[in-house]
């Protein structure tokens, strides 16, 4: 310090010291300044640039910033700042009912405090509907009070365009199914019907005994009938299950009975080709009753075994059931079927399973059918939880098994001899109305039918039969056909049950085969129901069981 220095020489120093330090301050400012014009430069860059509408709203919901995206022209952007939705949508010729939905929203965010997304439609100033995905998301103070709300919106009119164009192709595909549906329901009346008269008037003849030639005509008929019916079923069930119509019951099942059914039925079809069928039931399982669906299990082990056979010229098939395990109370049950037929090769494995695909073409010539029996079975196998597994070599025949997880049938006590169940045909001469259209299956269920009844009355379709019913005739069954001219069957039994009021059974004979169709049957007030072509035994046990219940 110059300690010589006047006071006014300290005091023009301390003033440039001021002087400086306030030059330096200056600088600083400017800089900060400079860098918060910058940081409000970038920030306002970035949020004008988003692609998507960017808007915020004081707590009175006044627009306090509109980026391009939301708002294009910069004067109307300019203009909106304080206003508010109304404002806008009068500006735009909006419609008001758009502000008041907004204005909804925005009292919904400030009562329940939290963000809202929603959907919203407009029309732009072409007139074109346009959706936006928005949210609304609220800001608050450190007093938790509400400062402000941030929207935010995408553009989501294509999505919405590609939505009703799914939404239009899945209702041309669930037409596409109906009809398809349509078509099998009637394909499968119109070729069943005349099955049911082949079949069943060819067992008629079968059971006047004829000799020689004729018997041996007779056999052609019917294996070639058998032989369609086989095609027939295995495209309806193909497209069942395609169109997961299939449903699957829990009744309970003796094993010991369904393996004794199969062992009778390919037991014949073995002496006639030098094959011999082998069945081995695991003991642990001889008097056990399961919870599944019979007829489905039926159908499996009935594909797997025919096909065996199919493949297999000498040598021996062989099913076999055995108890693989127990989890939680269930059986854990193996079947397979193994036979010493043409084998498959690796590469032939991989089509097998495939629809309407057989090792090679020669296959289909040689030995027949559709293609679809595997495919068939393993997606009813995998429909009762299962997974059909394959082993095989090429002329080294073939292993296929799966492995169910059956629950125990609560009930023990049902009859398990191998000729168990089978029910008593029993009952007294009976008068029939028969409602049926085709002449042939009149025919057929007229010459079944003369020795059980005093007297049988055809109606050709439910016009008839009401107006015989009218007339006061006096039936102890009706036996309905559903599809006849004029009118059919539900309709007919509609009218007998809710207009005349009688209780009367009404077992219906149809040609229709899925099980939507037996339900509708039954909730419409028939008591039974069975499909052409029907078996003369399966006809008697009907109508035996239905007056039985009547």
């Amino acid at each position: 310090m110059n300690t010589t220095a006047t006071p006014i020489d300290r005091y023009q120093e301390r003033l440039h010291a001021l002087e400086m330090e306030n030059a330096k301050l200056k600088l600083q400012l400017q800089q900060q300044e400079s860098d918060l014009g910058y940081s409000n430069r970038f920030f306002r860059h970035i949020l004008d640039n988003i692609p998507s509408d960017l808007v915020a709203f004081d707590s009175q919901h006044r627009y306090i910033y509109i980026n391009p995206v939301a708002v294009k022209d910069q004067e109307t952007r300019e203009w909106l700042i304080g206003k508010t939705d109304f404002d806008y949508c009068k500006r735009r010729g909006y419609s008001m009912t758009l502000a008041e939905g907004r204005r909804k929203v925005f009292e919904q965010i400030r009562k329940e405090r939290k963000e809202l997304i929603f959907e919203e439609k407009m029309m732009n100033s072409q007139g074109e509907e346009v959706w936006n995905l928005r949210r609304m998301h609220p800001v608050f103070d450190h007093h938790n009070e509400l400062m402000y709300v941030i929207g935010y919106a995408n553009n989501i009119t294509h999505i919405k365009k590609m939505q009703r164009d799914l939404e239009v192709e899945t209702e041309k595909a669930n037409l596409s199914m109906k009809a398809k549906e349509e078509f099998l329901a009637n394909m499968s009346h119109e070729i069943r019907t005349p099955m049911n008269a082949i079949l069943g008037m060819s067992s008629l003849l079968d059971q006047a005994g004829l000799k020689g030639k004729d018997q041996e005509y007779l056999k052609g008929i019917q294996a070639s009938a058998k032989n369609l019916l086989v095609v027939i079923n295995d495209i309806l069930d193909f497209s069942k299950l395609s169109a997961n119509k299939v449903q699957l019951e829990q009744i309970p099942v003796c094993l010991k009975q369904e393996v004794h059914q199969l062992e009778l039925l390919f037991q014949v079809k073995g002496s006639s080709k030098d094959v011999l069928f082998e069945v081995n039931l695991d003991h642990r399982l001889q008097g056990k009753k399961v919870l599944t669906d019979p007829v489905r299990l039926n159908q499996v082990l009935n594909n797997l075994v025919s096909n065996a056979f199919k493949f297999t010229e000498r040598g021996k098939v062989a099913l076999s059931i055995r108890l693989a395990g127990v989890n939680a109370g269930n059986m854990m049950i193996q079947f397979s079927v193994d036979d010493t037929g043409i084998g498959i090769s690796a590469d032939e494995l991989q089509r097998i399973l495939s629809p309407f695909s057989q090792a090679d073409t020669s296959t289909t010539r040689k030995f027949g059918g559709t293609g679809l029996g595997l495919s068939i079975t393993k997606n009813l196998v995998e429909l009762m939880g299962g997974e059909l597994q394959i082993q095989s070599e090429k002329n080294c025949g073939a292993h296929f098994s799966f492995v169910l997880e059956l629950p125990v049938a609560p009930d023990q006590n049902i009859n398990c001899s191998p000729e168990g169940g089978a029910e008593e045909v029993k009952f007294e001469k009976l008068k029939v109305l028969l409602v049926e259209d085709n002449p042939m299956n009149q025919l057929y269920a007229t010459a079944v039918l003369e020795d059980y009844c005093e007297e049988i009355i055809i109606a050709n379709n439910g016009v008839e039969a009401i107006e015989k019913i009218r007339e006061g005739i006096r039936v102890d069954l009706i036996l309905m056909d559903i599809q006849m001219p004029e009118m059919g069957g539900e309709r007919c039994t509609e009218i007998i049950r809710n207009e005349l009021g009688l209780r009367l059974p009404v077992i219906a004979l149809t040609a229709n085969a899925f099980p939507e169709d037996k339900e509708r049957y039954l909730k419409l007030g028939m008591n039974a129901y069975l499909s052409k072509p029907f078996k003369q035994n399966d006809f008697y046990k009907i109508i035996s069981q239905v007056i039985k219940n009547q």
